[in-house]
């Protein structure tokens, strides 16, 4: 929440406060560290000692800077799934060296644009925090690189074991690669990975970016300059 003249706030609320009521219906598949079901909010009042403010002449765009934060952990959880997935496949099945050296290096390249992005993030957030007039250019530029990210990690995980499940293996117990692509596959469909590689083919190539709030952004010139790690 942002509160003027004070800046970006988080209030953190225990489940059974009154006035809370979070509805069990949501549906894990199985997965039990997932919990994305519906929480209702009715008069409930919140004691200043569970607020937590972030200082900055800035807090529109330092809550930008972090939600850009929060779409990054997304893609760390795929990324993490494809580098599971091949370090069960590197020890369960040695005889692939083509298809274990071929994914190895796209999870390589994922790994080193997830990594860029999370420096863009960093020094998005630290100037919003700090109110620098570079900060809409360095907001951009983190939402960007972390849409890039997610592309590239997002089809990863589910790709890898595709193919492997296509083989032989498929109907082994082991080494369970069916579990990781199923927790992978749910979660990718949380987020639609085609609209954000259309966002950052839309800022290369005019200078716009559309956040994922449908925010039009429009810098001049920004699309000859961007770097993106790729």
């Amino acid at each position: 929440m942002i509160v003027p003249d004070i800046g970006v706030g988080v209030a953190y609320l225990p489940r059974n406060a009154p006035g809370v009521l979070v509805e069990d219906d949501w549906d894990a598949f199985g997965q039990r560290a997932t919990k994305s079901g519906t929480a209702r909010f009715d008069g409930v009042e919140v004691d200043t000692e569970y607020l937590v403010f972030r200082g900055g002449q800035g807090p529109q765009l330092l809550a930008a800077a972090q939600a850009a934060g929060n779409q990054l952990l997304m893609a760390a959880l795929e990324l993490g799934a494809a580098e599971g997935i091949l370090d069960r496949l590197k020890d369960f099945d040695a005889t692939l060296p083509r298809f274990l050296n071929s994914w190895s290096v796209k999870v390589a390249t994922a790994a080193a644009s997830f990594g860029t992005a999370g420096r863009l993030v960093t020094a998005a957030v630290q100037e919003g925090s700090e109110g620098s007039d570079q900060t809409v250019s360095r907001v951009v530029r983190a939402h960007a690189a972390v849409n890039l990210a997610k592309a590239a990690t997002y089809q990863l995980s589910t790709s890898i074991a595709e193919e492997y499940l296509a083989g032989g293996f498929a109907d082994l117990d082991e080494p369970a690669v069916d579990r990781l692509w199923r927790n992978a596959r749910v979660h990718t469909l949380h987020d639609s990975v085609t609209q954000r590689i259309r966002d950052v083919g839309a800022l290369v190539l005019s200078g716009e970016f559309t956040t994922a709030g449908g925010q039009l952004q429009e810098i001049s010139g920004f699309g000859e300059s961007i770097e993106l790690g790729v």
